[in-house]
């Protein structure tokens, strides 16, 4: 048995080979193995060193090739972890700073309390703002907040082994954000300025406080889920086919999934509209078309397909616009007088195939035709050497017709006017 240094440790080599990821410390042996390059950000460590809480070289090598194999199991499951990108990861955040501003306005002190109460909870609310700001300073969060990030994960249909530590971390951080801005708006209502119960972080700044939620003059105060089924039946039994009522009827849904079905129809915000557009932008292309698929809501859609190709442009619009239909038929009907969805767009514009072509450049042609195939080759059949042959075959005249195709594309281009 050889044994060679590696840094503070020892390698083992028995003959002509070695146990891999097998080292020594001491008299005590490790596994030792790097995670990957591309999973260290997901994994959040760039190695797994374990002891293998043995000194006996034969016992420590059976142990070795034990962990050897569970590291390679884990790094598959890790590899295969759903991908939050940044937009799912701002609208869950957005929700929850909703819903936990919603329970905080219910356990305000009112007038009957008197103002020993308002005094006891201004006291209680002064102490835990830099405590939190040193979880954001450092990036370490403890263990409550993370069980907090779990349960949100798990509202929005995402589990907790499904996601990377980059993705826990992000959570973890909004919700930390969401706290300071939440403590900060309520100690402005306890004070008496409830001009100043705004949150102040960008990502929450254009949130309205849900529950100033003061009905639209003349508007009728039903839910939501009640006007989409009216409006539905009034549609069904008129201008709508069968396919557009299952289209409508599934875009309809997911922004009663999305909002809420009790919510009063008048008192849907802009930001609600936008949100709902921003979730648009994420949902996979032919999703629920799969076995399977079809009783997914939007958010699950979105995280289960994070790496799939999304909805195309002309799809979003069209989903868009059966929200904005919906609403212009509310404001008509009487049950709002002003549609949130008004000015609400489909970011982005609709791409044509053909701008995915690029044109010919200048140095490019000049390459081309002074290539042996148009400057004279050796012979037909040898025709990257340079000679005096010129073949005029289908290989000669096959650039003409890519030329024709860019020019199509190109002609606009001020090289293909000085051409």
């Amino acid at each position: 048995m050889l044994v060679q240094r590696t840094g503070t440790a020892w390698r083992l080599v028995l003959g002509n080979s070695y146990t891999p990821h097998l080292l020594r410390r001491g008299d005590v042996f490790y596994f030792r193995r790097a995670v990957p390059a591309r999973l260290i950000g997901r994994l959040g460590r760039s190695e797994i060193r374990y002891s293998l809480k043995t000194r006996d070289l034969g016992t420590a090598r059976i142990r070795c090739r034990h962990l050897s194999n569970a590291f390679d199991k884990l790094m598959d499951r890790v590899g295969a972890m759903a991908q939050l990108d940044q937009s799912t990861i701002k609208l869950i955040l957005r929700e929850f700073f909703t819903g936990e501003w919603s329970k905080l306005r219910s356990t305000l002190p009112t007038e009957a309390d008197g103002e020993m109460a308002v005094e006891e909870q201004l006291y209680g609310a002064s102490g835990g703002e830099e405590v939190v700001r040193g979880w954001l300073a450092g990036k370490s969060y403890p263990g409550y907040l993370k069980d907090h990030a779990n349960r949100i994960l798990a509202s929005a249909g995402i589990g907790v082994d499904d996601i990377s530590a980059d993705d826990m971390n992000a959570v973890c951080e909004g919700i930390a954000r969401a706290w300071l801005d939440l403590e900060n708006m309520r100690c402005a209502l306890l004070e008496g300025y409830p001009e100043k119960a705004v949150p102040q972080d960008d990502l929450f700044r254009d949130l309205a406080d849900p529950l100033i939620l003061t009905p639209q003059s003349g508007g009728k105060a039903e839910a939501l889920g009640a006007v989409v089924e009216k409006y539905k039946a009034f549609k069904t039994g008129g201008s709508w086919t069968a396919k557009t009522a299952w289209e409508a009827g599934r875009v309809l849904g997911w922004f009663i999934d999305y909002v809420g079905d009790t919510v009063p129809v008048a008192h849907v915000k802009k930001h609600q509209v936008r949100d709902f557009r921003d979730l648009l932008d994420a949902v996979p292309a032919h999703f629920q078309q799969k076995t399977g698929n079809g009783d997914f809501t939007l958010k699950a859609m979105v995280a289960a397909g994070a790496t799939a190709p999304k909805l195309g442009h002309a799809t979003r619009k069209k989903y868009l616009s059966v929200l904005k239909t919906f609403f212009g038929w509310c404001s008509a009907e009487g049950y709002i007088d002003l549609s949130p969805a008004d000015g609400i767009n489909v970011q982005g514009k609709a791409s044509d195939p053909q701008d995915a072509r690029h044109p010919f450049s200048k140095d490019q042609l000049e390459t081309l035709f002074q290539s042996p195939q148009y400057s004279g080759h050796f012979s037909p059949d040898r025709r990257s050497k340079p000679g005096k042959c010129i073949t005029k075959d289908g290989r000669f005249w096959r650039v003409s017709r890519l030329l024709s195709i860019r020019k199509q594309v190109s002609r606009r281009t001020s090289w293909a006017t000085t051409s």
